[in-house]
């Protein structure tokens, strides 16, 4: 079976596709896949914007919570069970440009709908000059040159566009829906 494919559409037409390696993430690509089956990615905002360095979207407030602060989702993300650290994700699946992934939230508790298109090789560093740990889920294989425009919007100092950017909706191409990762 061919990978997932996702399109992040915007609400002036233009958009981003990505194929989504599951085999390399599995757990996080069906987070994701279910996101999008219930609608987290519909009417989201562009809420970072860091020059040549990433995008992302989802919910987000200021405080870097997603939608679901304070529910547990132990299987996605805890140190004893983090895919990335059993299949060597470093030498199989590098962050660099192109990269798509979930954002790791500030906080372990809180939801991981939070989506980035990377836009750099180097390390991606927060507005405090901490890293930002991303899952990677897949690769982005048209409109990367539109995800490097957004990343050239005039921003806040928390690095939010200053004019709303929407995303209309993010949705499996052909309607895939994979769901190895917890048959």
């Amino acid at each position: 079976m061919a990978n997932p494919t996702i399109t992040i559409k915007f609400e002036n037409g233009k958009e981003i596709k990505a194929e989504l390696y599951p085999e390399r993430a599995p757990f996080n690509v069906q987070f994701l896949l279910d996101g999008i089956e219930t609608y987290e990615y519909e009417w989201v905002p562009v809420h970072t914007a860091m020059k040549d360095v990433a995008i992302a979207l989802g919910f987000y407030d200021k405080n870097g919570y997603g939608r679901g602060y304070g529910e547990e989702f132990e299987e996605l993300f805890r140190e004893d069970t983090d895919e990335y650290e059993q299949i060597g994700s470093k030498e199989i699946y590098p962050h660099e440009c192109g990269t798509l992934a979930l954002v790791e939230p500030r906080l372990p508790e809180t939801w991981r709908q939070q989506l980035a298109v990377i836009l750099t090789d180097k390390p991606v560093l927060a507005v405090d000059g901490k890293p930002v740990v991303l899952r990677p889920i897949g690769r982005v294989t048209e409109g990367l040159e539109y995800a490097r425009e957004l990343s050239h919007v005039e921003t806040n100092e928390d690095l939010t566009p200053k004019t709303t950017i929407m995303v209309e909706n993010v949705y499996p191409e052909g309607g895939l829906k994979w769901t190895g990762a917890r048959a």
